[in-house]
């Protein structure tokens, strides 16, 4: 069941980040790992504070570009899972990096639960330009096994770099997810399938290692981030791609500013490029890719979301628009599935009206069908009597002589008796 914060809650939460370094190809990016306690219930979760990407709170922030009152400095705890967070003795308060705006810093930090007073979640993008995204939920959702069979998992507002923002934990069939405020967290529970758990897990490796994902027996591989913002192509695969684009039909493509460009005489021939199809190991059926274009009408171009840092290329933004997944930090797994969510079947008619008169007629019809059925049963049972007496038949006496005489004198008494007498 999905709670809100509130004030019983926030009286029993903890938190504490401890950042660690991983790297991805050329990049190297820095985790932090969160030891959350709610309701007396340990939580281990992870942000991933990938590129320009930070987590940020905030008390009651008043404008769309900066988060207000936050305290300038906090104080060290010591944390572990079983006991909770103690505070070190004889401590300095650590300063927060651009404290106006209270963003979380690298370092082991753990915020007074006094801060958590009437608090909001701030979500921050591209610190460089001081841009910020506000009001943030931290939430506690119970996941339920879906009846809906088409249903693998809940699609979580995946659909742009600003609403990426959720973790989540796995402890037993709750998640907790931290995430930009969107429609999907008013609702009590998000459902999956849960035939999809096993089916779908990605294993992934941290500190210093390459999180890697085979690509069926190809050993090629394809990398997640802890967030699903970016999920990066090796070179060999970004070659593949290329080339069966360029196969196509001869569209006449050609790598620009580390963009993929190919002309596209009309608008509507962007619809003609083909989706690149991506079979994940595990997977009984292989995804689409959408290439993402974008038609240049000066230069009748399209140019293709192929490239994004370097020779990685995005893949989150666009495939979890249809496919969702849920990171699991405890078992370092990842579960995905595509995202449909359960909705109930609709009906409408062009005239409604006329449809219901049909369908009382009918139903006023097959009551007096009824009726008039039972009520020639039950006539024909009371018309019928209760009981047919028997006739008597002629009675004959044989003789020993085997001669033959009729009786005189015959009388049929009550009890069914036969008194005859002989002259």
């Amino acid at each position: 069941m999905l709670f809100f914060l509130s004030v019983a809650i926030i009286n029993c939460l903890q938190l504490k980040l401890q950042p660690f370094n991983y790297q991805k190809g050329d990049l190297i990016d820095t985790a932090y790992s969160v030891s959350l306690q709610i309701a007396g219930s340990n939580y281990q979760m992870v942000i991933d504070n990938i590129n320009s990407y930070s987590w940020i709170y905030s008390k009651n922030p008043t404008n769309n570009n900066q988060c207000i009152n936050c305290p300038s400095a906090v104080q060290q705890f010591d944390c572990k899972e079983t006991d909770g967070c103690v505070k070190v003795q004889n401590s300095e308060p650590i300063t927060l990096q651009n404290q106006n705006k209270c963003i979380l810093s690298t370092n082991n930090i753990m915020l007074d639960r006094q801060s958590f007073d009437k608090f909001q979640i701030c979500l921050s993008y591209d610190i460089s330009n001081q841009q910020y995204k506000l009001n943030g939920v931290l939430s506690l959702t119970k996941l339920t096994e879906s009846p809906n069979k088409s249903n693998l998992f809940y699609q979580l507002e995946q659909h742009s770099l600003q609403q990426i923002y959720q973790i989540s934990t796995s402890v037993g069939q709750e998640r907790i997810f931290i995430s930009e405020q969107s429609s999907y967290q008013i609702q009590k529970q998000i459902t999956y399938q849960n035939q999809a758990e096993d089916q779908w897990k990605l294993q992934y490796q941290l500190s210093y290692k390459d999180i890697q994902f085979l690509k069926k027996e190809d050993n090629q591989f394809i990398t997640f981030d802890l967030t699903t913002k970016y999920n990066y192509f090796t070179q060999d695969i970004i070659k593949k791609i290329i080339t069966q684009i360029k196969n196509y039909q001869s569209l006449f493509c050609s790598i620009e500013n580390k963009r993929l460009m190919c002309l596209c005489p009309k608008p509507e021939f962007i619809d003609k490029i083909p989706k690149i199809k991506i079979a994940f190991n595990g997977l009984p059926n292989t995804f689409t890719l959408p290439l993402n274009p974008k038609y240049l009408k000066a230069e009748q171009k399209c140019e293709l979301d192929v490239f994004q840092h370097n020779q990685y290329s995005i893949l989150g933004n666009q495939f979890f628009q249809q496919n969702g997944a849920i990171f699991n930090s405890k078992d370092n797994t990842i579960m995905i599935g595509q995202s449909n969510q359960d909705t109930e079947d609709s009906f409408t008619f062009p005239n409604n009206s006329i449809y219901c008169l049909l369908a009382g007629f009918l139903i006023l019809f097959g009551l007096l069908s009824l009726i008039l059925i039972l009520s020639k049963i039950s006539q024909e049972q009371l018309s019928k009597p209760k009981y047919e007496q028997p006739q008597p038949k002629p009675l004959y006496v044989v003789s020993n002589n085997q001669q033959m005489f009729k009786p005189y004198n015959l009388e049929l008494s009550t009890n069914q008796k036969m008194i005859y007498t002989r002259r």
